[in-house]
């Protein structure tokens, strides 16, 4: 299980949001700023939150934030 708040802090923190636009299934292209540039920043402030290194090869996969959890929990 990984700490919601947390992450809901770094996504809104990666993507300048302001928290009434947070959702718990937001997924790349459900808000502007999660453009391809806008994945990269979450993906570092994420790595950044949770102090963990996501594999090369699957960060362009986690264009969700039910992926991210995903990966998150099998760490």
């Amino acid at each position: 299980m990984i700490d919601e708040e947390k992450l809901k802090k770094a996504v809104i923190r990666a993507f300048n949001l302001s928290p009434d636009k947070y959702q718990t299934d937001l997924k790349l292209g459900d808000i502007k700023e999660w453009d391809s540039l806008g994945q990269m920043t979450l993906i570092f402030t994420i790595e950044e939150t949770f102090n963990h290194k996501f594999e090369s090869d699957a960060i362009p996969k986690l264009t969700s934030l039910d992926l991210i959890r995903k990966t998150l929990v099998q760490k």
